[in-house]
């Protein structure tokens, strides 16, 4: 495994990396406002605690040293932070990668902003609120049972049922500062590879001071080898360029991204004022193209068959924050140890540093958006805005091969007929077509699609004949599937038109010596010779299908209630895993 060069451990946003930099991980004072009291008594001027956590684990799970699992909307968090003299005379930019549901946020008593939505990283510039020695930074998270937030599968009872689990609130994603000078920094970058030019194009944002004087240098390498350079002056804050990769400086001039090969090539960001350097940010991209075509979804132009794993991010006593950095690499290793090249990311965005090891292990990812449970003009605002965020920010990862906005209309229950649900699939559709060209996009997965670059169908059939006798003509699957399953492939209206047809969930095979500490899909198998006899024909029943791009196996491992899992929630493989992988790849 080879790291990009910008690569820090620990840092949690390994794509845009700044030198500077201060975690706020660690152990924070707590306080349950059972009543939402909390701002009329002024908590965020100091409060007195009544537990201690340890961020970024929620108080649900037993990481964080609280493990309540009852339910609170309203709860505090405390901690200082001591900046130097250097320090605190730069802009300070307070980082937050992921907060459930909404965060307030104050520096020293005063309030310096507010972001709804769990999935999506957001910051504060705070250099105008800190001062050189201790600081005091104050979090309110407030988090309901609202089905009209993007929850994903997070349950809004009380209790656990059917594939929804225990609710995750408040800190669940790292939290940390960074640094930069207060003349100007670099904001953002969008890196976009165009293989058919050899180049990379990218989309720089800049917020400056002033505007006369600043040039933006970018600089690429790979693997250590100097490519490319280009020094260019800013009308404005945000610019455009193009580098060409093509260099005699590489044994074969380009190297382009694969599963089997994940080169990346590495960027040096730095921002002149005068000449002089004021940011600097380093990053990665590799060098690839995914794109639905002709029936096939392809990589780099070639046919690129998906043999995923359904991934929901859980685990024993952290609930859905990896443990650390190594448990990340662990679970990728495990997921390719057993055969698959991906995974579908279900109904929970990762971190960014799952991101980076998916990069640069050669691992393809689905990213998907987190479902609402219901359609009304609070949820479709919502979807709207986390949906932009979560996009921008996971754009640049070269693993990420589909986009996915609902899932098995979920928050759109009447999108089969119900035209304004299906006009709204359409525009979040076309939003994120806008925003990248490229990738496959799927408007509701698993049925009842409406516009999609990919039908993706769910059936969690347990006979292997049952499934090749339904699906064996994808031609006319509409008519056949209607009088077989509650759910049509389309919605009314919509049509097969080509597209490539990947199971994107199907099996999980019921696979517990505790029937009755949980469930899976039809009757549990009984040992591991029947798990295998049912997992292989099932494999085989896909793969028999000529039409068929790939398909996603239910699941890596059991997540609570949920016992069919390829490996129990302590990732151990309840099978032997060499044969799994003998399976995937015959």
């Amino acid at each position: 495994m080879q790291h990009a060069k910008c690569y820090i451990e620990n840092y949690p946003r390994p794509q845009f990396v700044r030198n500077d930099w201060m975690s706020l991980d660690g152990r924070w004072d707590f306080a349950f406002d059972e009543g939402n009291e909390g701002e009329k008594r002024q908590f965020f001027g100091g409060f007195e605690r009544t537990h201690e956590i340890v961020v970024p684990f929620t108080f649900e799970c037993g990481a964080s040293g609280i493990g309540r699992e009852e339910p609170c909307s309203s709860v505090w968090y405390q901690r200082t932070f001591v900046l130097g003299k250097e320090r605190a005379g730069k802009c300070c930019l307070l980082n937050f990668d992921g907060v459930d549901y909404t965060a307030k946020v104050w520096v020293n008593g005063n309030f310096v902003g507010t972001h709804s939505g769990a999935y999506a990283r957001f910051s504060f510039d705070i250099t105008n609120y800190v001062k050189e020695g201790e600081n005091l930074l104050i979090v309110k998270a407030e988090d309901r049972f609202d089905i009209s937030q993007p929850r994903g599968k997070q349950r809004w009872m009380n209790y656990n049922y059917g594939c929804w689990y225990v609710q995750s609130t408040g800190i669940w994603k790292s939290v940390w500062l960074e640094f930069a000078d207060k003349a100007g920094r670099l904001e953002r970058v969008k890196i976009t590879p165009r293989i058919d030019e050899y180049a990379f194009e990218l989309e720089c944002e800049t917020l400056l001071a002033e505007t006369d004087g600043y040039e933006l240098l970018t600089q690429l390498e790979f693997r250590g080898k100097p490519i490319c350079s280009l020094r260019s002056r800013l009308d404005g804050e945000i610019l455009k360029q193009k580098l060409f990769i093509e260099s005699s400086s590489v044994d074969n001039q380009v190297y382009f991204w694969s599963t089997g090969d994940p080169a990346v090539y590495d960027f040096t960001f730095t921002l002149l004022k005068d000449g002089l350097p004021v940011d600097r940010v380093g990053s990665y991209c590799g060098f690839r193209d995914f794109r639905a075509k002709d029936g096939k979804v392809l990589l780099n132009g070639f046919p690129f068959y998906q043999k995923l794993v359904l991934y929901q991010g859980y685990w024993e006593k952290t609930g859905i924050t990896p443990p650390d950095e190594g448990s990340i690499v662990r679970d990728i290793t495990l997921m390719k140890e057993a055969g698959f090249n991906g995974a579908r990311l279900h109904q929970i965005v990762e971190t960014d540093q799952f991101l980076y090891y998916a990069d640069i292990m050669g691992f393809a990812v689905w990213c998907e958006l987190p479902s609402p449970h219901t359609y009304n003009a609070r949820a479709c605002s919502r979807v709207m805005r986390e949906w932009e965020e979560i996009v921008r920010q996971a754009y640049d990862h070269t693993s990420v091969v589909t986009w996915v906005i609902y899932n098995e209309s979920w928050g759109i229950r009447e999108v089969s007929c119900n035209r304004s649900q299906q006009l709204f699939t359409e525009a979040m559709y076309l939003f994120t077509k806008s925003y990248d060209a490229m990738r496959p996009v799927i408007a509701n997965d698993g049925w009842e699609h409406t516009l999609c670059d990919v039908l993706t169908i769910h059936n969690y059939a347990q006979d292997a004949q049952v499934l090749a006798e339904t699906y064996r003509d994808v031609g006319d699957l509409q008519s056949r599937y209607q009088k077989m399953a509650p759910h049509l492939p389309f919605a009314y209206g919509y049509r097969y038109e080509g597209q490539p047809v990947i199971f994107s969930e199907y099996g999980g095979c019921a696979f517990s010596d505790d029937v009755k500490a949980g469930w899976g899909y039809g009757e549990s198998v009984r040992g591991v010779d029947a798990f295998y006899i049912r997992f292989s024909s099932l494999v085989r029943a896909i793969k028999s299908f000529g039409y068929c791009a790939g398909y996603c196996y239910t699941q890596f491992t059991d997540v609570q209630q949920e016992k069919n899992g390829l490996f129990t929630i302590d990732r151990q493989c309840k099978v032997d895993i060499g044969r799994l992988r003998t399976i995937n790849e015959e």
